[in-house]
């Protein structure tokens, strides 16, 4: 993955690859001002560790914002089976991004667009996993359109910055000279399908106690124990990352950052 403008993409499962009509139309509209940052290669133990903390498999949609090289969607293609878009503004990168997908014999799962990864026309919803090699501030710029428009579950991984004091990172890593950073997209506020649960306790950010009492809305909710009290999730979207990190005590809700 490359330290680009473009954030890496934010990856989601996709029953199909975006066809060639999807590209074709990214492409015209082409965005034409300069990069945001200085494309610098990542090295591969470092898109190694990324890959295995967002714990990728071949039912993810790895979306490379800033993807450079296209290194990271390749691997996520070559090493697990997933299906990977990535996003550059530099003509320059997608070409030889086009390139080096051509010569991993990947082209039916990673396709490459030349665009502008905060343009909203440039899709990112699909995305399951997303990869970010960029700045800090150009982090935070991305932010609320990652919390907006990927559903909740998908998860986040940036090397090298985080993404402010705001959103501290659920997990880090040092790999070489390199702090990876990650993060999973929360349930939104107002979002329904958790049932009703006396066996939820405890307070933390994000949580709120319903009109009725044991109604519970959970803003910020990395994992969830779907036993004991908790009648489960509704949104299928979160899938096995809902539950990867619960541990063995039934009945609780674990926020990004309160675990109960």
């Amino acid at each position: 993955m490359k330290k680009l403008m473009l954030v890496t993409g934010a990856c989601a499962l996709l029953a199909l690859a975006p066809t060639a009509t999807d590209v074709l139309s990214a492409q015209q509209t082409a965005p034409t001002r300069r990069p945001d940052v200085i494309w610098v290669p990542t090295q591969d133990p470092v898109v190694d560790a990324m890959l295995k903390m967002a714990k990728v498999t071949k039912n993810d949609v790895v979306y490379d914002l800033g993807c450079g090289d296209g290194k990271i969607v390749i691997a996520a293609a070559t090493q697990y089976g997933a299906r990977g878009v990535g996003v550059d503004i530099d003509p320059q990168r997608v070409k030889e991004a086009q390139e080096n997908v051509k010569k991993a014999g990947v082209e039916d799962k990673v396709t490459i667009i030349h665009g502008d990864i905060f343009d909203p026309a440039i899709k990112i919803s699909e995305a399951s996993v997303v990869t970010l090699y960029l700045l800090q501030s150009l982090n935070e710029k991305l932010k609320p359109r990652l919390l907006a428009e990927l559903k909740p579950g998908t998860r986040v991984v940036s090397n090298a910055f985080s993404m402010g004091e705001a959103w501290p990172a659920e997990q880090t890593q040092q790999v070489g000279y390199s702090t990876i950073y990650f993060w999973t997209i929360p349930i939104r506020q107002g979002a329904r399908g958790f049932g009703r649960g006396p066996g939820v306790r405890g307070k933390g950010e994000g949580l709120s106690q319903g009109s009725g009492g044991s109604a519970w809305r959970a803003e910020h909710l990395h994992v969830v124990q779907a036993t004991g009290g908790i009648g489960g999730v509704a949104d299928a979207n979160l899938g096995e990352r809902a539950v990867h990190d619960v541990g063995p005590v039934p009945g609780r809700i674990h926020p990004a950052t309160h675990r109960l």
